[in-house]
């Protein structure tokens, strides 16, 4: 019985792996990094308290206040510095632009619809060997899988998650693993 559940062990790791389980969003940029505000704050107090109070992005018009202040500002930080400052407002922009764009709205949704259905999961059935993630091949497919005992562990699973109104259909991989 112990050898058995190694291998079911094993295997569900060996699958997880095979799938996207770190949220996207926490890659994201969407602020001036604590970093950069600090080293501007040794440099300039006056030009610092102006970024922070525009350091977070959370529309169009923020993003052109930062690239705004980035022009204006070329000469009063050093060149270093300014090259930080203006490579974070790109990465800023562009993570803004990808998250809005048609992909972007696809996959933020499969990952929100991703933690819930972790969360649900972790309390309704703490100990089963499924795993929640989206394809490394395609983003937007949305993947789950694992190791169960039975058929009908399998059904029980692929309903449960049907039920729960995944935003793609959902990409199966649970592996029936029966004892042996």
């Amino acid at each position: 019985m112990a050898e058995h559940n190694i291998q079911q062990l094993n295997r569900f790791k060996i699958e997880r792996e095979n799938s996207i389980q770190f949220p996207l969003r926490k890659m994201l940029k969407d602020s001036i990094s604590e970093y950069i505000l600090s080293d501007i704050q040794n440099v300039n107090v006056k030009l610092w308290k102006e970024l922070s109070c525009i350091s977070k992005v959370s529309n169009k018009d923020d993003v052109k206040r930062l690239k705004h202040f980035v022009k204006n500002n070329k000469s009063n930080l050093g060149s270093m510095l300014y090259d930080e400052l203006k490579s974070a407002v790109k990465e800023i922009a562009e993570d803004f632009e990808w998250v809005r764009s048609k992909d972007g709205l696809i996959i933020m949704e499969i990952e929100d619809w991703i933690e819930n259905a972790r969360l649900r999961l972790g309390k309704e059935y703490p100990d089963v060997l499924i795993y929640i993630g989206r394809s490394f091949v395609n983003p937007k497919e949305l993947i789950i899988g694992g190791v169960v005992n039975d058929d009908d562990e399998q059904k029980l699973f692929e309903n449960y998650f049907n039920n729960q109104n995944p935003p793609v259909p959902i990409h199966f991989k649970i592996i029936v693993q029966n004892e042996e």
